[in-house]
């Protein structure tokens, strides 16, 4: 545009050589004309190549970007996996299935997601021959390998569950074991105790006899040692709890301690039949005795022979002393089988000749 100006006004000058000039500038015209050509042309080069570096840069910080977010999210989801709680009761195991479940699902279904989401940029990448990443350490590789370690995880997480599911159910058949054998210690202490109850016989008998029955309380003994060894095996397997029966150690230690108790109430009672029955034995031989003396010396005549109670002696008639008559044949020839009354605390009438 200058160069035209400076013409112009030569040409308005009405120069000489008014023709060099009008060649001249019409060679400048035209090398300007090529140069702004070539310079357009170089332009849209730079221009078009700026884009393409754009988008490669553009490539780049997208895959950066998408890497850093995936690894972060396979770092939280194997931390999750690795640290579940399953819950502490069966009950709570067996429930968390479905959410566990769901989860995987979701990880698994959103990890796919983003690791496609990444092959789709390095394909992009490596169809503009961009190879390197100033914005990210992490490649498609390690993306891959992520992945794989996320699904391992996953799996692990599974195989604990299923490790943990078959512990509560070990742990649970334990605890309805005890709960069994509590329950079978107090019906077999109660059955004792009705067992010895119903037997029969005189006092030093019988007392021999629920001796013999009771075993000194060797029978529960060896039950609660077996008890005992269920106890260690539930404590081994960190059982703490036990939700079918309310029944423990204590409880049962206290059940065997109440039916040793209750032998002794029994045999305590029977030793005081026993002493009762003697002490009346004895007193009434002693009586006996004594009334025999008695009547030898009121009536002068002997005795009879045998008196064994009261009753028979007050079947022996006095008559007065000229007449000397004396009724001895009901008790000691006849030997008439004579009752004893009832003493508290006597199971049976003694029977005496």
């Amino acid at each position: 545009a200058e160069a035209k100006k400076i013409h112009d006004e030569i040409e308005s000058l009405k120069y000489v050589d008014h023709a060099n000039v009008a060649e001249k500038h019409r060679g400048l015209e035209s090398r300007w004309g090529d140069l702004t050509s070539k310079s357009s042309s170089k332009r849209a080069a730079l221009e078009a190549d700026q884009k393409v570096q754009q988008e490669k840069e553009d490539l780049r910080i997208a895959f950066a970007d998408k890497a850093k977010t995936y690894a972060k999210f396979v770092k939280d989801n194997t931390e999750s996996a690795e640290e579940t709680n399953f819950g502490l009761t069966l009950e709570a195991v067996q429930a968390y299935k479905g959410e566990l479940d769901e989860q995987d699902a979701t990880v698994l279904e959103s990890s796919a997601a983003q690791v496609q989401a990444l092959e789709d940029l390095q394909q992009k990448m490596e169809e503009r021959e961009v190879y390197d990443n100033k914005y990210t350490t992490i490649s498609i590789a390690a993306v891959r390998t992520s992945s794989k370690q996320l699904q391992q995880a996953l799996e692990q997480r599974q195989a604990n569950y299923s490790t943990e599911l078959k512990r509560q159910l070990a742990m649970d058949a334990k605890k309805r074991e005890f709960a069994a054998a509590a329950a079978s210690f107090i019906e077999w202490c109660d059955s004792r105790k009705t067992s010895m109850h119903a037997l029969e016989g005189e006092p030093e008998a019988l007392i021999t006899a629920i001796g013999d029955a009771y075993k000194d309380g060797q029978p529960e003994e060896d039950r609660l040692a077996e008890i005992e060894s269920l106890l260690s095996e539930m404590s081994a397997m960190g059982i703490t709890e036990n939700r079918h029966t309310e029944l423990n150690k204590p409880a049962l230690r206290a059940r065997a301690d109440q039916l040793g108790q209750e032998v002794k109430n029994m045999v305590s009672k029977l030793n005081t039949e026993l002493d009762l029955k003697t002490k009346y034995v004895n007193d009434t031989t002693e009586l006996g005795s004594w009334i025999r003396e008695t009547h030898a010396k009121r009536e002068g005549t002997v005795a009879p022979k045998q008196v064994t109670s009261v009753r028979s002696v007050t079947r022996t008639k006095m008559v007065p002393q000229k007449k000397t008559v004396t009724v001895t044949e009901s008790v000691a020839e006849k030997k008439t089988v004579t009752k004893v009354r009832k003493i508290p605390g006597v199971r049976k009438e003694m029977k005496t000749r």
